[in-house]
């Protein structure tokens, strides 16, 4: 190879790498960060801060609190904390730039506290077609982190290997949890509630007497998404290194047509942009291969899908 071609090429990577700086450098250097940092550091000095004006609250049985003033804390979170010093939300008052929460003094009230509503949103939550139930923790922020992961564990739950932003993905033991590029879409509905629907059962049971199984089973959606991620994981590193060639194939292509096509450069580009389209024909054949083995359990589910969801608006 010849220190033209080398250079050539070098230039070439170093227009894509600025291409790519704005994209990734420059957002972080501006602070422009995607992620919950000022949240998790500015919500315990709202509590603490709401603490202690509870703990020097005196004279009014009554109380009125500005949730703007603790942006960064869940309604919840400030009931419960109102509710350990004895005072009960009573109603509250949106308006303009503020949302004026209204409390009552009675400590004699009964109250259900974070962790019994915990406990009950678990044992009532069933795990979606992806394998998870997402679950907001800014509604029992007022439970410290072990307690509420002592909680969730008594329940039979666990953390999902599944990343999620600002919400904890639960998962029960022996579930295959998909990672949400191949993910069963159930339009956010439980498969034991589509399963109680009629429209969607009739669909089931035709399903089960062609393909001998039904879709909306457990088993069979654990199946369906263990399938999908095994396919997966084929697919994405062959499409990701047919676009990564092809798109970086263009640029010696066309810098090279001015030397004409017997140049090293237009070679390296045309060679670059044949290997991309021998990875897009691997892709294809492990998406026809994908198709033949669960196509017809996948697209079932989506018409499953589309009948609940025009009965129910409908209705």
């Amino acid at each position: 190879m010849s220190e033209d071609l080398i250079e050539t090429i070098t230039v070439v990577l170093g227009y894509v790498l600025l291409a790519l700086l704005p994209f990734c450098v420059v957002p972080t250097l501006m602070g422009l960060r995607i992620g919950t940092g000022k949240r998790k550091k500015t919500a315990p000095k709202q509590a603490s801060a709401f603490e202690e004006r509870l703990r020097n609250h005196t004279g009014r049985s009554t109380m009125t609190v500005d949730w703007m003033d603790y942006e960064y804390l869940s309604q919840p979170a400030i009931r419960d904390l109102a509710a350990v010093w004895g005072w009960r939300l009573r109603s509250d008052e949106p308006s303009g730039r503020q949302w004026l929460l209204h409390f009552a003094y009675e400590p004699d009230t009964p109250y259900e506290g974070p962790a019994a509503r915990l406990a009950a949103e678990l044992a009532d939550a069933d795990i979606d077609a992806d394998g998870v139930y997402l679950l907001d923790p800014t509604r029992y922020s007022a439970l410290p982190d072990e307690e509420r992961d002592r909680i969730i564990a008594a329940a039979g739950w666990q953390r999902s290997p599944r990343a999620a932003v600002s919400i904890l993905s639960l998962t029960k033991e022996g579930t295959l949890v998909n990672n949400g590029l191949s993910g069963i879409d159930l339009g956010g509905v439980p498969a034991s509630e589509l399963q109680q629907h009629p429209g969607v059962a009739e669909r089931a049971k035709a399903f089960e007497a062609q393909h001998g199984f039904d879709p909306l089973a457990p088993a069979a959606l654990n199946h369906l998404r263990t399938r999908g991620k095994y396919w997966l994981k084929w697919y994405l590193p062959l499409a990701a290194l047919c676009g990564l060639l092809w798109f970086l194939g263009v640029f010696p292509l066309f810098i090279g047509l001015e030397d004409g096509t017997d140049s090293e450069v237009f070679q390296v580009g045309a060679w670059m942009m044949l290997a991309g389209t021998a990875f897009a024909l691997a892709a294809a054949f492990v998406s026809i291969l994908k198709r033949r083995e669960i196509g017809a359990h996948f697209k079932e589910i989506q018409r499953m899908r589309r009948v609940y969801r025009r009965s129910t608006t409908s209705n």
